[in-house]
């Protein structure tokens, strides 16, 4: 219910997201020639501009076994109208191993979808803090999740989110994130200057 929730109050349920998911395709490549899942309860179908392209600012990938997303920019360019625009990608339940650089190309992101894919380093989660417009993340059910500190973690480096794995952050714990945040990174710049003086 919180997923559905945050899906229509960032997208409106006239722009309904582009659902690529369940399609049992591996390669961006081959969706291109294939048409998205029909919306749920509409006879109407999705929007496209002049040019045939989807006027919709989501896009859905979950669920098709995905190991990378490299020509992603180039995905979007060629079906969205305003790629640009784009503010919430769901790749869940694929097998990604990292979290792709790629994403940084959609600045405007509100809501991205990572839970249930192979993803181990939790220093992946560091340049998620460059997309500042990011208010909902999942990543639960990856192998990151098992990692001590996990939540202020994720928490700490991108603290522009309201919402991480489904669940909504508490004011307490937003500032124990900071607390977190203070304390590893310190002890961190503080080990690089000590090895400077050598």
């Amino acid at each position: 219910m919180t997923e559905r929730k945050g899906r229509i109050d960032c997208h409106g349920e006239t722009s309904p997201p582009v659902n690529y998911g369940f399609m049992e395709i591996s390669k961006l490549e081959d969706m291109l020639d294939q048409e998205p899942r029909p919306i749920p309860n509409s006879k109407k179908g999705y929007k496209k501009d002049k040019n045939g392209k989807f006027m919709s600012n989501g896009l859905l990938l979950n669920s098709n076994g995905i190991e990378s997303v490299a020509s992603l920019p180039e995905f979007v360019t060629e079906l969205f109208a305003s790629p640009s625009n784009l503010s919430w990608i769901d790749l869940s339940h694929n097998c990604l191993t990292t979290i792709p650089d790629v994403l940084l190309s959609f600045p405007n992101l509100q809501i991205l979808n990572l839970h249930s894919n192979r993803i181990e380093d939790l220093q992946q989660v560091e340049k998620l803090g460059q997309l500042r417009q990011l208010k909902k993340l999942s990543l639960h059910a990856n192998p990151i999740e098992k990692q001590k500190g996990y939540f202020y973690f994720v928490l700490g480096l991108v603290p522009t989110l309201n919402t991480l794995d489904f669940s909504g952050i508490t004011k307490g714990e937003r500032k124990s994130a900071e607390t977190w945040k203070k304390m590893v990174f310190g002890t961190k710049k503080k080990r690089r200057s000590d090895d400077d003086d050598y």
